[in-house]
C-alpha cells in the first residue's frame, strides 16, 4: 500500500475531479494518493502512462484490453474496492438519430450479463 500511495497517479475523470472512486475510498481510510495528472477520457490515458512514470487504475477488463496495444503490465490494486457505477454518455443532440440509437443498443446487448443498468443520456 505504501508502494501505491507513493507513486505518480494519473485519474480519468470526464469532469476534471481530482477525486475519483479510489479517492474517495481512501480519503475514507484518511489516506491518499498523489495524482499528477488529470486527463478527460481512457483513450489517451494509457499512451500516456505507456511513455511515463505514471500509474494508471482502472478496472482489470480494460486493462487487458489496454495491454493489447500499449507496452504496460497490469498489477493488482493493494486493497478491494467496492462495486462501481460505469456509465454511458452522449450528447443530448444524438439521443434521436437513429445510428445513434442503434450503437447504444448494441452496447447495452454486449453489456447484457455483466449486472448493467441502463440510464438515458445526461
Amino acid at each position: 500500500m505504501d508502494q501505491y500511495l507513493a507513486a505518480n497517479h494519473m485519474l480519468i475523470s470526464r469532469t476534471g475531479s481530482n477525486m475519483g472512486l479510489i479517492d474517495n475510498w481512501l480519503a475514507q481510510r484518511k489516506l491518499e494518493r498523489r495524482v499528477g495528472l488529470i486527463v478527460p477520457h481512457f483513450l489517451s490515458a494509457p499512451l500516456i502512462v505507456a511513455q511515463s512514470d505514471f500509474v494508471l487504475s482502472l478496472p482489470q477488463r480494460i486493462g487487458q484490453q489496454i495491454t493489447s496495444f500499449a507496452p504496460l503490465k497490469i498489477l493488482p490494486l493493494p486493497f478491494e474496492l467496492p462495486v462501481f457505477n460505469l456509465v454511458m454518455i452522449w450528447h443530448p443532440l444524438r439521443e434521436k438519430e437513429p445510428e445513434h440509437i442503434w450503437l447504444r443498443q448494441q452496447i447495452i446487448e454486449a453489456c447484457q450479463g455483466f449486472n448493467i443498468t441502463t440510464k438515458s443520456s445526461i
